[in-house]
């Protein structure tokens, strides 16, 4: 409705102002940073260009609107082409690029055009996106972590969660950085100790570029065992004032952006709410989840050679639940919980630029808190609670330097001061005696659950790396680092080894093979719970990965790979090291050695002229050794093997497909659309717009496992029996197919954008988990069932 109000009361401008507008920016060496003069800027679409002045900047205007191919080129350096790039009126489009060397043979040049980009320092496992691939994603709903879940092997734990786990991985493995600030879980409801959420809390309209690597990632990166998602902002325009509105997942809200200081700087500033607890009793709704968030971003120019920036990014979300108000309601299941949690995220970056050298400075700041509680409420008792807060301080600079041709060195240092606070309560409870088919209790064991604690801690954390890449030639290139963390809790040291080897077998085809350790560290929460000077050590993995790729066009990219990644000293609690079922000792220790190993397939087609999409496949196996063996009786035959870790999923295929139209390049279409009753009538999806754009995914994972439990009625009780294996039971195979419409409309002074997407297309029962009950039944729980999910943006 807001949507067809408008196109009736401010259609007509587009007849009275020119559609057009303008791309600007900057380009430097990929390297070193600097500008580049001299470089060849071309709209491939309309032969229009500019060539790059003495700092590198170029600007292109009067162009009309609309999605644009632009080629930059320079003698001794690749030539990009950058896809959809949109130009829209009244507003100009910022695109600034790194151009990267050239291979040379002897004293030819070999040029050969690309639409793709690989992040920095990273020859395997990696893959660059920008705002325009995440907004178009089908399924993801501007998440850029459920965009990337489309890349060979990656999952998550389910629909309802964008959590990235990678190559056998486990729950927050990977590492968030957010312009140079390494953030735990920027996403809402975010699950202490993991990294992922139903909604993310980063507002996709201010990300510029994306880089995840999902394994082998160079020296800069640390803390984490699996993969590093690594986002850049971009700068707020600096034209004039600039407002947008928006609505969709994220909630609904706007940003505004602009210059300040003559030019010198700019700011960008978003806000966003949940609106369903807005509707909640029309629709007579309970347990409405709510959110809100806010970030911020200012840049300052002070010269040519230094920028200071400033973030920031602040969440809070809650959710209360009252079992009486439920289904459920009656029944004896009478309780209260209450869930709010909070995170903020602040810091500001330095940038220098130097001769031969750059470096950033950075101080941050992140807090997460957690508060939540269930309550009986009929005797008005607390059964549950956790009030605990997380945050740490962060110093640190990273730096480059070029001391000679095709040599380049850096290195980093950083300083953390970490405090973590914990309230943990549960309430004690006997291990009770039924009498069998009765509710009667009848005795009682020796057991007694709960647990109660409260610490407050502090811990510094420090270390740093030094990286050396070499170019043997044209053909060959090596990138060696070595990485030290300290933590001075447990009192332990940690050096990781990193190797990359680059081979460029033709011009258009190269070789990898990648080796780093990676240390991680374990969650604050388990420190606390086991105490000052805890023996609980870091765990880590060792990655191998051998890798090619291949640019069959301009526009089209393959890679196949081949990883083994084995982990040592993964922590567990003491009790999963018994076969004590009812065991529930919470002091944890390094006991569960794994590995995974696969194979990956990744084909990509960039958008070049209407059709694009990506195809991707893996096949793996990834293992634990059951830490139970531990406790084998050396004169017996161990029950105790290996077994498949929890996302063990052994296939996993994802196919995307597109297709883009610019139908405002038909007179047919301008006839259409100066009708008045065309208007209400191009809200129905899937109606040509200005540009639309129509794409699916299909996603197949192989059968989860599981372990399969045993119910003992006489406690009431689901448990695993002493000597069964771990997940030996799978569920069945995950089949989704997700469609996604959206269409762009521009109008004389602004621009207006919808998307639709209908999830879960064929309404498939995906099983998420099985709700094991007292009473001994069992209940299936599924994944998100056919969805209707929009959005609409205004940009003015």
């Amino acid at each position: 409705m807001v949507k067809i109000i408008l196109t009736i009361l401010l259609g007509y401008v587009a007849f009275i102002y020119a559609q057009t507008g303008s791309i600007t920016g900057q380009v430097t060496n990929k390297a070193t940073g600097k500008p580049l003069i001299g470089v060849n800027i071309i709209l491939l679409e309309h032969q229009s260009g500019d060539a790059a002045d003495l700092d590198g900047r170029y600007e292109i205007s009067d162009l009309p609107v609309g999605s644009y191919n632009v080629q930059y080129s320079m003698i001794g350096y690749k030539t990009l082409i950058k896809n959809r790039v949109l130009i829209k009126p009244n507003r100009p489009t910022v695109l600034n690029v790194e151009l990267e060397e050239e291979v040379t043979v002897g004293d030819v040049v070999v040029v050969r055009p690309s639409y793709f980009e690989k992040p920095r320092d990273a020859p395997v496992s990696a893959r660059s996106m920008d705002y325009e691939e995440i907004a178009i994603q089908p399924g993801a709903s501007f998440d850029i972590q459920r965009t990337v879940q489309a890349l060979p092997s990656v999952v998550s734990s389910g629909d309802q969660d964008n959590e990235i786990i990678v190559r056998g991985g486990n729950y927050g493995e990977n590492l968030f950085v957010l312009d140079n600030i390494e953030i735990p879980n920027p996403n809402h409801f975010a699950t202490q100790g993991a990294g992922g959420g139903p909604v993310s809390a980063i507002y996709t309209d201010f990300v510029s570029e994306v880089d995840f690597i999902a394994g082998a990632f160079p020296a800069k990166y640390g803390d984490k065992a699996s993969s590093v998602l690594d986002i850049t902002l971009r700068e707020g325009l600096r034209d004039k004032f600039h407002l947008k509105f928006d609505l969709g997942m994220h909630g609904a809200g706007g940003n505004i952006e602009g210059p300040f200081l003559n030019k010198k700087g700019s700011y960008m500033l978003a806000g966003h709410r949940s609106f369903l607890d807005l509707i909640a009793s029309t629709w007579g709704l309970t347990a409405i989840p709510q959110y809100w968030n806010t970030q911020a971003k200012i840049v300052y120019d002070i010269n040519t050679r230094l920028k200071l920036s400033f973030f920031s990014l602040y969440a809070r979300d809650w959710i209360e639940v009252d079992a009486r108000e439920e289904e459920q309601a009656g029944s004896d299941l009478d309780w209260y919980a209450d869930s709010q949690t909070d995170q903020y995220a602040l810091g500001i970056n330095l940038k220098v630029v130097m001769k031969n050298a750059f470096a950033t400075f950075t101080l941050s700041s992140t807090e997460n808190n957690w508060n939540e509680s269930v309550t009986d409420s009929l005797k008005k008792e607390e059964w549950f609670h956790n009030y605990s807060t997380e945050r740490t301080t962060t110093l640190k600079s990273d730096w480059t330097m070029f001391p000679f041709r095709r040599n380049e060195l850096s290195g980093g240092a950083y300083l953390k001061y970490n405090h973590f606070d914990y309230d943990y309560f549960d309430k004690e409870d006997t291990l009770f005696i039924y009498e069998p088919g009765t509710d009667s209790i009848i005795g009682s064991t020796g057991y007694i659950y709960g647990e109660q604690d409260t610490v407050i801690e502090h811990s510094l954390k420090y270390g740093g790396y030094l990286q050396y890449k070499h170019y043997f030639g044209a053909l060959f290139r090596l990138n060696a680092g070595v990485r030290l963390d300290a933590l001075e809790f447990t009192r332990n040291y940690y050096f990781s080894p990193r190797l990359s080897l680059t081979y460029n077998l033709l011009a258009s085809t190269g070789l990898s093979v990648a080796y780093g350790r990676h240390y991680q560290p374990p969650d604050w929460y388990m420190l606390a719970f086991n105490g000052r000077g805890t023996t609980l050590d870091h765990y880590y993995s060792d990655q191998y990965v051998a890798g090619i790729d291949h640019l069959f066009a301009e526009d089209v990219r393959g890679t196949l790979e081949a990883y083994y990644k084995s982990y040592h000293d993964y922590p567990a609690t003491r009790s999963q090291l018994t076969e004590d079922p009812y065991d529930e000792d919470i002091y944890f220790v390094n006991a569960v050695k794994g590995y995974a190993k696969g194979i990956e397939i990744f084909l990509q087609k960039k958008v070049k002229e209407n059709l694009w999409g990506t195809l991707s496949y893996s096949y793996s196996k990834a293992v634990n050794r059951d830490p139970r063996a531990t406790n084998c009786p050396d004169s017996l035959v161990c029950p105790y093997g290996e077994y498949p870790k929890s996302f063990d999923y052994g296939h996993v295929a994802t196919f995307i497909m597109g297709y883009r139209q610019e139908f405002m390049q038909y007179e047919w279409y301008h006839n259409l659309k100066s009708k008045w009753w065309w208007g209400p009538l191009s809200w129905i999806p899937g109606t040509p717009s200005d540009e639309s754009e129509y794409s699916f995914r299909f996603r197949y994972l192989g059968g989860r496992p599981y372990t399969e439990p045993t119910y003992r009625p006489e406690h009431r009780l689901w448990v695993v029996d002493p000597g069964e294996p771990y997940n030996q039971a799978r569920m069945p195979e995950y089949i989704n197919l997700d469609l996604h419409i959206q269409s762009r409309w521009y109008y004389g002074k602004w621009t207006l954008f919808t998307y639709f997407e209908l999830d879960n297309a064929f309404n498939r029962k995906n099983i998420w988990w099985y709700q094991r009950n007292s009473d001994g039944t069992v209940d299936t729980v599924y994944q998100r069932g056919r969805m209707f999910v929009g959005g609409i943006i205004m940009e003015f």
